[in-house]
């Protein structure tokens, strides 16, 4: 499935994590990597949504490490998608788009991109369980609400 990633082959590796997470109902590893081969794919909507489901289902996914880049296997694919991204969120002011590019920006270690989008992205969608896990993450000191 990595390899997939790596290949550059985006749509077979989320097809593969999608096999995986019926196979794996319990686990939040397939709907992550499905997630975020969505992501290098540019089917940004789609990724939120997977990332969503895997962030619910597990709560570490927000926390744990991840070098996108490193599984994409291109530095300038990830970067091409960071600013087609930030077009789209821009021009749709949508919470989803937001919330994606929080949980990016995070992993990317750009701390005050992510606070800002997550803070976005929970103002648009106030209720959202993995907006509130992943504004946990970002934010570990605020009180919660």
């Amino acid at each position: 499935m990595l390899l997939f990633l790596k290949e550059g082959k985006f749509y077979k590796a989320a097809d593969t994590f999608a096999l995986a997470s019926i196979w794996a109902p319990g686990d939040a590893r397939p709907l992550a990597g499905q997630a975020f081969a969505l992501f290098a794919a540019g089917e940004y909507m789609s990724s939120a949504f997977y990332l969503s489901q895997a962030i619910v289902l597990n709560a570490e996914v927000a926390s744990q490490k991840v070098n996108l880049p490193g599984l994409i296997g291109d530095r300038d694919v990830y970067e091409n998608r960071l600013m087609e991204m930030t077009t789209w969120q821009e021009r749709s002011s949508s919470g989803e788009l937001a919330f994606l590019m929080a949980f990016v920006y995070h992993h990317d270690g750009k701390a005050g991109k992510a606070g800002d989008l997550i803070l976005t992205a929970a103002d648009q969608i106030p209720n959202d369980k993995a907006i509130q896990i992943l504004r946990a993450v970002i934010f570990p000191d605020a009180a919660v609400k």
